[in-house]
């Protein structure tokens, strides 16, 4: 099998999945888990710079589906214009336009606060093991790709545990 494929690791024996970690059945020495910890990063979820209003606006405003309406509301105006008649038309489809954009809006902003409160979920602590024995160790200092756990009942999982 190819490199850029690798094998599932539940397909993998364990010494397969100890090789392919660079590791041992004793898990990591200290200084090891510290370079490792230079060489990856810390084990925490990314900081980014949030979306202003205006953005955000902009976003809901440039759906297709509401510029289709933009469209509509448009055409509405000329033929009130022209006509006289329309004018129900354009303000019923300028309220749903601006209604769907105040709800994407607000959406978009509590979405916002999701990652914040994932961080306040998680677990602040995880089980490594270190030099042949469970470490309790903070969970930002643990290795990205090279975690390897012994499952107990009722232990907290990370989604990137092997």
């Amino acid at each position: 099998m190819d490199d850029s494929h690798p094998r599932p690791w539940h397909t993998m024996t364990e010494d397969e999945s100890l090789n392919a970690l660079n590791t041992s059945a004793e898990g990591l020495s200290d200084k090891e888990a510290a370079a490792r910890l230079l060489k990856y990063g810390k084990n925490s979820l990314g900081e980014s710079k949030p979306k202003s209003i205006f953005k955000i606006i902009f976003e809901q405003l440039s759906d297709i589906m509401v510029i289709i309406l933009m469209v509509a509301m448009l055409f509405s105006l000329v033929m009130y214009f022209i006509d006289g008649e329309g004018l129900a038309e354009a303000i019923v489809i300028f309220a749903v336009i601006t209604l769907n954009a105040t709800v994407g809006v607000i959406q978009e902003k509590k979405a916002a606060g999701a990652p914040e409160s994932l961080k306040k979920m998680s677990s602040p602590n995880a089980v490594a093991l270190r030099e042949g024995e469970e470490s309790v160790v903070p969970l930002i200092e643990v290795e990205i790709t090279k975690l390897i756990m012994r499952l107990h009942q009722k232990r907290r999982l990370r989604a990137s545990a092997r």
